[in-house]
C-alpha cells in the first residue's frame, strides 16, 4: 500500500510540472512578460488566477465573526 501512495503522489507532481511548462510556453505566447507567479502590492497572481489583498482579508474578518472565541477539542 505504501508503495501505491507513492506512485500517485510522483505521478501527480509530474502532471503539475508538465501542467506547468506547457502553460507558461502556451502563456508567453500571448504577451512578453509572462510569469507563474506575480506578486503586487493588491494582488498575488498564479497561473492567471488573482487573489487580492482584500477580498482575503473580508473573507477573514467574516469566519472570525461567525466562529467562537474559545474552540474546544476533544482528543
Amino acid at each position: 500500500m505504501k508503495s501505491t501512495g507513492k506512485i500517485i503522489i510522483a505521478s501527480l507532481l509530474v502532471l503539475f510540472i508538465g501542467f506547468s511548462v506547457a502553460y507558461y510556453n502556451t502563456g508567453s505566447f500571448g504577451y512578453d512578460k509572462h510569469s507563474l507567479v506575480t506578486v503586487t502590492d493588491e494582488y498575488i497572481s498564479i497561473f492567471d488566477y488573482n487573489i487580492y489583498y482584500d477580498k482575503v482579508e473580508k473573507d477573514f474578518n467574516k469566519i472570525k465573526e461567525k466562529a467562537p472565541d474559545n474552540f474546544i477539542t476533544m482528543n
